[in-house]
């Protein structure tokens, strides 16, 4: 019935019977990234769900077009983050902690503000209130 209803909600179209089975997958030795497969060690990948619908012959079906427009779906906001996705998996892959090459130049220009005295280091952090009013820096100030 769910299929049946999603079917005619989202395509209006009717249809006359439904069939689904359950397609299981063949068992395997151990899984299928395993470094070393061990024997007789069975695993089973998961198993896939099919169904077959019958419509009426009246009314033939056509594939919608696709949207032109995506805002109803927010497509910007999950692309970018996507983005901040990908770039977190790069700084915090594999290979360990890394720091990207815009952090890193940051971190220079702040370096040689500190060493040339225009601007003083605070050791500390801002604390806020409940209502994120800011109280004030906790630490003491240390001019270089």
């Amino acid at each position: 019935l769910d299929l049946r209803d999603y079917l005619y909600n989202l395509y209006s179209i009717r249809t006359l019977s439904i069939r689904s089975y359950v397609q299981q997958a063949r068992i395997r030795e151990d899984k299928p990234a395993a470094r070393m497969p061990k024997q007789r060690r069975w695993y089973r990948p998961r198993a896939t769900k099919k169904m077959t619908v019958e419509m009426l012959a009246t009314e033939p079906f056509v594939w919608p077009d696709a949207p032109t427009d995506f805002g109803p779906w927010d497509k910007e906001t999950s692309e970018r983050a996507e983005k901040e996705r990908e770039s977190e998996q790069r700084t915090v892959g594999p290979g360990g902690r890394r720091v990207e090459k815009q952090d890193g130049e940051a971190l220079r220009k702040q370096a040689e503000e500190l060493l040339a005295g225009r601007k003083t280091w605070k050791a500390g952090w801002v604390d806020f209130d409940v209502t994120g009013q800011r109280r004030g820096n906790v630490g003491r100030e240390i001019g270089m």
